[in-house]
């Protein structure tokens, strides 16, 4: 981890990207192509030489240890920005962003988080991935939808762009004991507009290092032994935060529907490695037992890992 000079000033968003130093150069020019007030905090493994760059703007450290987890936990404690951003490595942003940012939350000061709109590209569709971006939303006079009125179809009909309010995610709903007794059964709490990730959204930076001081803290299993996922801080630290500051039915943000402003690279799951979920699923059972989203969560995550072991050595089965 780097220390802060605390003579530098502080810059309106900080980009953290946890990343193997494999990232094409494509994404690598678009990533310094992004205007105004920001922080690129990329981190990287420990065997890996981070990349030396000029720029002043570019922030490269290097974890202690491997793993999606902590190097994303690693480039949060180090982003120093009044907003942060967390994107991987092959995914795309607008680069308006910073200005956008600035619009949002001067016009709402107390929300959480801006969800940015996804546009899902396969990682060999160059044309689309690297095409013009449309103009940013104007989110200061974008109309403002509320998830009732989304979810019912009773709002007017919908401008190109709108903000939609994004709600808390539904934590106080009960434990569903048919997600235990049959698993095939499909989670039904998770329905609703509220969103479960981290990644790809602007999050108020007051609102994330306290919860992420507790994340830390939750990770201690006795004394200065620690557990730490290796796979999925994304929807680990996106529910911990909403589990952190928990009110019922709270408007925490909002969500900027039209056009895309983030530009996600796909690949076939045959060029993915096998990357479990369940130890950072169970992690939010742990640290809240109190609500019942997170043991269906992790009751769900418990048989999906099982399934995915049993198809694997069925295959190796097959293949050998």
């Amino acid at each position: 981890m780097t220390n802060h000079d605390p003579s530098i000033g502080q810059p309106l968003l900080s980009i953290v990207t946890p990343t193997r130093g494999s990232f094409s150069e494509t994404w690598f020019r678009a990533l310094g192509e992004i205007r105004g007030d920001v922080e690129f905090v990329m981190v990287f493994p420990p065997q890996v030489q981070a990349r030396t760059v000029a720029e002043p703007r570019f922030k490269c450290v290097v974890s202690p240890l491997q793993g999606e987890v902590m190097q994303r936990l690693v480039g949060l404690l180090n982003a120093r920005g009044r907003y942060v951003l967390a994107l991987d490595d092959d995914d795309f942003v607008h680069p308006d962003i910073i200005r956008a940012t600035g619009v949002y939350f001067t016009r709402f000061p107390e929300s959480w988080v801006l969800r940015l709109m996804t546009e899902n590209l396969m990682h060999d569709d160059a044309g689309g991935i690297t095409r013009s971006w449309d103009e940013f939303p104007d989110l200061a006079a974008a109309p403002v939808i509320t998830a009732p009125a989304f979810l019912t179809g009773s709002h007017p009909q919908s401008p190109e762009s709108y903000l939609l309010e994004l709600p808390i995610a539904p934590l106080h709903r009960r434990f569903d004991v048919w997600q235990l007794l049959w698993p095939p059964r499909q989670r039904r709490d998770m329905r609703g507009v509220h969103s479960e990730n981290f990644t790809n959204r602007v999050w108020s930076a007051a609102r994330l290092r306290p919860a992420l001081v507790d994340l830390v803290d939750a990770l201690s299993v006795a004394g200065p032994l620690r557990l730490i996922p290796e796979w999925s801080l994304d929807r680990l630290l996106g529910l911990y935060l909403q589990a952190y500051y928990f009110e019922p039915d709270r408007t925490i943000g909002h969500w900027v529907r039209g056009l895309s402003q983030i530009r996600r690279v796909h690949r076939p799951e045959t060029m993915k490695e096998t990357r479990s979920h369940f130890a950072a699923d169970g992690l939010l059972a742990r640290r809240f037992p109190q609500y019942g989203y997170f043991w269906n969560l992790a009751v769900w995550a418990f048989y999906r890992e099982i399934s995915r072991t049993a198809r694997r050595r069925l295959n190796r089965s097959k293949s050998g």
